[in-house]
């Protein structure tokens, strides 16, 4: 939720909050996954697999094994429909880009790092009544926080990065253990079109402060809005932008409703 908070509050709003929002009498869409969500869905559970291979067993499973995970996560999330878009048009296209991308991360990202956990989850309390939750997908031997991006375009991530480091500076403070974040890092791997090569993934570090305080402000900024509208529903509390690449009705569950007309 906390990288597209300062996006649009509404829409992010509507997508974590829609019971609570539901509760005071609005309306809001059921959305279809997207086609660009669930690629990236399915590669993460490779990502996973392969690193928690790694760390448990020190090996790392057959390639054909990683991709077949990964198409099979994918055939689970549009079973119940999906919204298709120019660059992956249909299943087909969607297997042969998942099958590219894990090879990508098999050949370019495992060899590289040690993994010390994997796709770990934690929940803390947030105060006032609100819990913080969030799942990294990589934590090295060597104290690199890894969040594995999948997409059209690289995007910055800071706030959820500094999240998972939070997060991570709490289970050190709870449990006393020594293990301490020094960096975090995005790794991209690129959705491309099936008739252009696969890119090569791209690493993009960043300032751990910065992210932390991102991070921070944003978790303070989402309590007191929800909290002002659970006081007084209205949807005015949750600052709207029409100009997001996102105010779509495809991409926001609130676009068009009584929630927010902005988009309309």
């Amino acid at each position: 939720m906390l990288p597209g908070w300062n996006d649009c509050q509404r829409r992010s709003a509507a997508k974590q909050y829609r019971r609570q929002i539901e509760a005071q009498g609005f309306d809001l869409r059921s959305n279809k996954p997207t086609i660009g969500a669930a690629v990236g869905t399915s590669v993460h559970e490779a990502f996973a697999i392969a690193f928690t291979a790694k760390k448990d067993f020190c090996e790392i499973p057959k390639n054909s094994q990683l991709v077949e995970a990964a198409v099979e996560k994918l055939k689970k999330e549009a079973a119940t429909g999906m919204e298709w878009d120019d660059t992956t048009p249909n299943l087909g296209v969607a297997s042969t880009q998942i099958s590219r991308m894990v090879s990508m991360c098999v050949d370019s990202i495992l060899p590289v790092y040690t993994p010390y956990r994997v796709e770990y989850e934690a929940i803390v309390s947030a105060g006032d009544g609100f819990e913080f939750s969030g799942k990294l997908d990589l934590l090295t031997l060597d104290g690199i926080l890894i969040d594995l991006k999948t997409g059209a375009v690289v995007r910055p991530y800071q706030a959820q990065l500094g999240g998972y480091s939070l997060l991570q500076k709490h289970e050190k403070k709870e449990t006393g253990e020594a293990f301490s974040v020094r960096e975090i890092q995005t790794i991209f791997v690129k959705r491309s079109p099936k008739y252009k090569a696969q890119d090569s993934p791209v690493v993009s570090e960043y300032n751990l402060q910065t992210c932390e305080m991102a991070a921070w402000h944003s978790i303070e900024s989402i309590k007191s809005c929800m909290t002002s509208f659970l006081k007084s529903p209205d949807p005015w509390t949750f600052a709207a932008n029409p100009m997001s690449m996102m105010c779509r009705p495809q991409f926001c569950p609130a676009h068009g409703t009584n929630f927010c007309k902005m988009g309309v």
